[in-house]
């Protein structure tokens, strides 16, 4: 009989441990669970770039290319129009041909457009414009500690100055590295500035904003509504100056 009673106890302690083992366990989980809930709360609610699940639009640019200004003219009201329903997205061409400023810009459109996202397109429209970053950055209200804070990382994981320093690593002993989006500019086979690549291929386009939304608008199973809006049918100037000017020749200009 004490044998039985001894039995008994041990699996009713067995069952016991079971039990707290379980209560443990579903405890981690349910911190688990609010750690990650609290993790995605606090990214879809920052201002980092967020993918839409629609067409990506890619325009390679360099930042003090004339023809890359002209692009970006007709991009930005594209951008404006279409951010919210397709990924219309600013990216480099992997080296720069108008010295350390542009390495320098092309940091700063950077890192706005991937963590200070609701202030790049305003960013962007000001410096093609006026030409002038540090009164862009100001007048948009960049959180200027966060830019500087994100160029010296990006300056650092690419060694952008250090190779502008060593002019043995131009390409061609001209034009320093930007390696920032190196791997892109290759998948795409990206020559110059300014180059479009939509979904995946390279696309021939005026630079028209006009003409821009609709080869965007072309690549949705359904369109939204914003592709109703008809942007401007001009053929925007090449460098700094207004968006919407107009009176360019159509031309496929490069700087590359």
């Amino acid at each position: 009989m004490v044998i039985k009673s001894l039995g008994s106890t041990w699996n009713f302690l067995k069952k016991t441990e079971v039990i707290v083992v379980l209560l443990i366990f579903s405890s981690v989980l349910m911190g688990t669970n609010m750690l990650v809930t609290r993790a995605i709360s606090n990214l879809s609610s920052s201002d980092t770039f967020e993918t839409t699940g629609g067409p990506v639009a890619r325009g390679f640019i360099m930042s003090y290319c004339p023809y890359g200004l002209q692009f970006l003219k007709a991009y930005i009201p594209v951008i404006e129009l279409l951010g919210n329903d397709a990924d219309v997205i600013v990216n480099f061409v992997s080296y720069a041909m108008h010295d350390k400023k542009e390495l320098d810009e092309n940091n700063v459109m950077y890192c706005l457009q991937t963590e200070q996202n609701t202030k790049f397109t305003t960013y962007l429209r000001c410096f093609v414009e006026s030409e002038n970053s540090d009164s862009c950055i100001e007048s948009t209200g960049v959180n200027s500690e966060a830019l500087d804070t994100c160029v010296a990382s990006l300056d650092a994981e690419y060694r952008i100055t250090e190779l502008y320093n060593d002019r043995s690593t131009w390409s061609g002993g001209r034009f320093p590295q930007y390696g920032v989006d190196k791997d892109l500019n290759t998948q795409y086979g990206v020559q110059g500035s300014p180059t479009f690549v939509l979904n995946g291929k390279q696309v021939s386009v005026p630079r028209v904003a006009e003409s821009i939304k609709q080869a965007i608008c072309a690549e949705f199973d359904t369109p939204p509504v914003a592709c109703n809006t008809v942007l401007s049918t001009a053929s925007e100037q090449p460098s700094f100056g207004p968006i919407g000017q107009g009176g360019a020749p159509t031309a496929d200009t490069q700087c590359g």
